[in-house]
């Protein structure tokens, strides 16, 4: 083999094959696989991932003085238990109308009385 300078021989050793796993540690591993997915809890799982979540404001007007509409929408998807490869989509969306506290009028005097 050259080198990159044109010298015969000079290049970089010849790699050694990786030496193959043994039967017993094959064996181990098979069963190391199987001992993790017995006792791995399929039940903890996210049932759904939220995939984005978007939120706007607008100040709006109503009978009872001025407020703030907040709208949040969520798109999330959902994969069925017993089909892993069925996956819906849902998108939830959410109205909020906040109108602060109006500050209460004093009462009225009371009215002068009669003679």
């Amino acid at each position: 083999m050259a080198s990159p300078d044109g010298q015969p021989g000079s290049g970089p050793p010849p790699r050694k094959k990786a030496a193959k796993p043994s039967l017993p540690h094959n064996i181990g591993g098979f069963f190391g696989h199987i001992i993790k997915a017995i006792k791995t809890d399929v039940t903890s799982q996210p049932p759904h991932a939220t995939v984005r979540v978007t939120h706007d404001e607008q100040p709006v007007t109503t009978p009872i003085g001025p407020g703030t509409l907040r709208t949040t929408v969520r798109d999330e998807l959902h994969a069925d238990p017993h089909n892993p490869s069925a996956i819906t989509a849902r998108r939830i969306t959410t109205e909020e109308l906040r109108v602060p506290p109006q500050a209460t009028p004093p009462p009225a005097p009371p009215p002068p009385p009669a003679q």
